[in-house]
């Protein structure tokens, strides 16, 4: 069963739904993992491998750190950003679109700002820091994982219910092994 496309109008309610704190906060989170996870892969496997010594070009070292990431992202956006139940093969199918997206405007914004406008690169680099994430943000919410159809809304797995507490009697027994 193959599904459309989503209708515009779902666009503003993914924009909507990316309002909501709790929301906007787990996909920020996720991001600022996945480009720390970026940035000690690609540093470690340069120094690991000793790659700018040996002449090697940098390309292949952050296609590397970019996959890796962007597999951390997938997981941890649909587990505890989103809490999406939809199939693997519907989700990564748009996933990988949305981030070779973000890839593509990542490479394209710099040289457009700083190369052909002559703009500092300090300001290519913040603009493209600003964008990326908004328009990641937004198209995950409005293509890979939006709310199923006629279900209740998804719920992360941040608002899941915490699981109850012992009592201190319980807690001395789960200590006792009891």
């Amino acid at each position: 069963m193959t599904e459309g496309p989503p209708a515009a109008s779902s666009l503003a309610a993914a924009v909507r739904r990316l309002l909501a704190p709790r929301l906007a906060s787990l996909v920020a989170l996720i991001g600022i993992l996945a480009t720390l996870l970026y940035f000690v892969l690609f540093l470690g496997a340069d120094r690991l491998l000793s790659a700018r010594a040996r002449g090697w070009p940098a390309w292949p070292l952050s296609f590397g750190a970019y996959a890796v990431a962007a597999l951390f992202s997938y997981v941890g956006h649909r587990v505890v950003s989103f809490g999406s139940r939809r199939p693997h093969g519907l989700a990564l199918a748009r996933f990988v679109p949305v981030t070779l997206a973000g890839l593509l405007v990542s490479i394209i914004l710099p040289a457009v700002v700083s190369d052909w406008l002559g703009g500092p690169r300090w300001l290519a680099a913040a603009l493209t820091c600003l964008l990326v994430p908004v328009m990641n943000a937004v198209l995950l919410s409005w293509l890979v994982f939006p709310p199923e159809a006629g279900a209740a809304p998804s719920r992360p797995l941040a608002d899941a219910p915490a699981p109850a507490r012992p009592g201190r009697q319980g807690l001395q027994l789960a200590v006792c092994g009891l």
